[in-house]
């Protein structure tokens, strides 16, 4: 199996620091952000650089809250900004990408937009990851 280099922008801290445990104990390199900000800097921008490009893809997967930042809001913009810079890495096959929420008006929203997204459930987050 390749490396799993995961980049993972969450808002909640406990479920981000026990996630990235959980992938570091099974080998996996993790980055955290809890904002846009921070995953742009972990991408290797400088969060008020609005290049619509990334240098090169540093992570294999990017799992993020959709609307990382603005906490019970429908805005899915942040999550529609980090797909936009590794759209090309997903469509080639070198990354993936999912954008998470628990209220489903932001998935649904964030879907029609073309991000691939889903609910943030346990059990979408696992198998994005491979943890089963």
């Amino acid at each position: 199996m390749a490396e799993e280099n995961i980049l993972l922008g969450l808002h909640v801290t406990l479920i981000l620091e026990l996630l990235s445990s959980r992938l570091r104990k099974r080998g996996f390199q993790v980055t955290t952000a809890q904002n846009l900000d921070g995953m742009l800097q972990a991408m290797g921008l400088q969060p008020d650089n609005m290049s619509d490009k990334i240098p090169r893809n540093p992570f294999t997967k990017y799992l993020m809250d959709l609307n990382l930042g603005h906490t019970r809001s429908l805005d899915y913009a942040p999550s529609l900004r980090v797909y936009n810079l590794v759209r090309p890495y997903v469509e080639n096959g070198e990354a993936r990408f999912l954008g998470i929420s628990l209220n489903y008006r932001t998935v649904e929203l964030a879907q029609e937009a073309g991000i691939p997204s889903g609910p943030g459930t346990i059990d979408t987050i696992n198998e994005f990851l491979g943890l089963r």
